[in-house]
């Protein structure tokens, strides 16, 4: 009995020991990782690459580590290595936004649009329940050119407040900008269909030659069968 006590007593203090140890290597890395960051924003990108690899070796599954030595390795126009360090970043963070935008980002840089969407789809169903949030998102995707993006962006903010009008005004504004009136117009009726009561909408449908038919708000509101009783004996 006396023998399975101290084997017992040993096992805890071998994993005692080995927690201790991981919690020690994984400060080591993030301290490495600031200092590899320090270095990529100073430039000196082959220190900040030896570093950020040290760090690695502390603790391979900090995402922030593989995020910076992407940023070094896309630095050094190595979009390669790049893409596989944000998608390690990704895989060990998923809600870590600048993870998914810097691995979106390069997908389309090196003309993997396909992967760059999927990764938007991704991204999107997980990032937000606020739709202003995700309309802001797609913006800056079409301020950088990235047309599909931007529409995953819109549309999931459409489906995740679907009686709210505004992502699919600022989606027909889009169109609009880009002289796609048709897939414009459609927006508009979609914002129509979330908000029939949203000011200036049903006329600006008019313009586009598209009647829309309000419904007439009862003067009264209808009483309940208990309120007609009460209102009986009130006479």
């Amino acid at each position: 009995m006396k023998n399975r006590s101290l084997a017992l007593t040993g096992l805890l203090a071998l994993l005692l020991g080995l927690i201790g140890c991981r919690a020690t290597t994984t400060i080591d890395a993030a301290r490495l990782t600031q200092k590899g960051q320090i270095y990529f924003e100073a430039g000196h990108l082959d220190e900040a690459i030896n570093i950020l690899n040290q760090a690695l070796d502390a603790d391979f599954e900090n995402p922030a580590t593989h995020y910076w030595l992407g940023q070094c390795f896309q630095q050094q126009g190595n979009f390669t290595k790049a893409i596989i360090q944000y998608e390690q970043a990704v895989r060990f963070a998923p809600a870590m936004d600048i993870g998914q935008i810097a691995l979106i980002n390069a997908y389309h840089q090196t003309d993997q649009i396909d992967r760059s969407v999927q990764a938007t789809r991704l991204y999107v169903r997980n990032k937000s329940n606020n739709a202003a949030d995700l309309v802001l998102l797609a913006q800056q995707f079409a301020g950088k050119d990235m047309h599909h993006q931007a529409v995953v962006a819109f549309q999931r903010a459409q489906a995740i407040e679907p009686q709210n009008a505004q992502p699919s005004l600022a989606l027909a504004e889009y169109y609009f900008k880009r002289g796609e009136e048709d897939k414009a117009v459609k927006a508009l009726v979609a914002a129509f269909r979330a908000d029939n009561r949203y000011p200036g909408l049903a006329a600006r449908l008019a313009d586009y030659g598209i009647r829309v038919e309000l419904p007439e708000p009862p003067l009264f509101p209808k009483p309940s069968p208990v309120e007609e009783k009460i209102r009986d004996l009130d006479l």
